[in-house]
């Protein structure tokens, strides 16, 4: 597979797990008893209040909401890989001295 193609689907991968992720954490913030435990969140608040229309247990809300968001971290993670080459060269050429500045190595192509 091609790097490019490889980093495209990487891409939509954060994406997608970025956009579930942040609708759920919305649907939690705004519920009333997603909290955790204590006041307002104790004991037999485990149904979801309406939230933009959704009602559903509020634990189904917390597990999709942690499992799109190790899908996201392991997605950037693998992002990261692969432009580890980018990166150092970016890091190399910032830190040069800059009358050398003519030395510096091209990174586009990486």
């Amino acid at each position: 597979m091609k790097k490019s193609t490889l980093n495209y689907i990487i891409d939509i991968i954060i994406a997608i797990a970025f956009i579930v992720s942040a609708v759920t954490v919305i649907v939690l913030a705004f519920n009333p008893h997603g909290g955790g435990s204590g006041f307002g969140g104790g004991r037999g608040f485990t149904r979801a209040q309406p939230a933009a229309g959704l009602t559903a247990n509020i634990q189904v809300w917390r597990d999709i909401h942690t499992v799109f968001s190790i899908l996201l971290a392991a997605g950037a993670l693998g992002h990261l890989m692969l432009h580890l080459k980018w990166m150092k060269c970016m890091t190399v050429n910032l830190f040069k001295k800059k009358k050398n500045s003519g030395t510096k190595e091209a990174c586009s192509n990486i």
